[in-house]
């Protein structure tokens, strides 16, 4: 009982922003100790990746192929879903990052919309070989759903006729067959 008490005090405290007294005998608030971490971990994606710039996500909705602030050939959308699906997890290498936004760049609309269901499948063929970590923070469907996050863009990609339905097998002939083609 007493265990409860000390948690739901905690609790309490972690939640009210209220001082802490830590192990350097000093006060710091839990919210600046929060914000610190995200600091850190924003620190260290900026030297694994390099910095990218935040885009206007009203302007980015307005235009099918979004905005590229920086000129660097990528949706800037793109770049924040990608980084905040690798955020928590410090093992994802900068190869798992770069697989993850080049899965999103593919799924990106373009002048000659994927409108098949072999080429969806194989995006989610794709989706597969992801890290791990990237697939239990997303499924394929959230990561498209954030891809193509406005009807002008779910237009051009023809998302209604879409019904992806690929599983690990179904890659596994998707690949064979590609194979037998070469």
């Amino acid at each position: 009982m007493m265990k409860l008490k000390i948690i739901a005090a905690l609790m309490l405290l972690s939640s009210t922003s209220c001082h802490a007294f830590t192990s350097t005998n000093s006060f710091q608030t839990t919210s600046d100790r929060e914000l610190a971490a995200f600091e850190v971990r924003d620190l260290e994606l900026n030297k694994m990746l390099g910095v990218h710039s935040d885009y206007d996500y009203d302007l980015d909705k307005k235009y099918i192929e979004g905005i590229d602030n920086n000129n660097d050939g990528v949706r800037d959308a793109l770049v924040k879903i990608a980084r905040s699906l690798i955020y928590y997890d410090r093992k994802i290498t900068k190869d798992d990052y770069e697989e993850l936004l080049s899965l999103l760049i593919e799924i990106q609309p373009k002048k000659d919309p994927i409108k098949d269901s072999k080429s969806v499948n194989q995006l989610k063929c794709r989706y597969y070989s992801l890290h791990p970590s990237i697939q239990k923070e997303a499924s394929f469907e959230e990561i498209r759903a954030r891809v193509l996050n406005s009807a002008s863009r779910r237009s051009a990609f023809g998302i209604e006729a879409l019904d992806p339905k690929a599983d690990p097998n179904t890659c596994e002939a998707l690949e064979i067959e590609k194979l037998q083609q070469n």
